[in-house]
């Protein structure tokens, strides 16, 4: 099952001792993993044409008050960088 988050190996895997918390990726990085994402790979695709959306954070909603420190701007899980241009 994947995690809410996105790491260097599915924790959950053979390798999940070595898994390692991605603070920050982008969606090309993402790409090269082989193995489950926290979200479908369709995604990376979206991510991969994106003009508007700058990047992407993946939060574990189960936790409590995360999902309300994301919404105040706070980083609480993964920062995943899209293809659109920073200004």
């Amino acid at each position: 099952m994947p995690t809410s988050r996105a790491h260097t190996a599915d924790p959950n895997g053979p390798d999940g001792a070595q898994a390692q918390l991605l603070k920050e990726t982008s969606y090309a990085e993402l790409a090269k993993q082989p193995g489950t994402l926290p979200f479908d790979r369709a995604l990376l695709e979206v991510m991969a044409t994106a003009r508007h959306i700058e990047r992407v954070q993946v939060v574990n909603g189960l936790k409590a008050g995360n999902l309300t420190a994301a919404l105040r701007g706070e980083h609480v899980g993964t920062l995943i960088h899209t293809a659109a241009r920073q200004s």
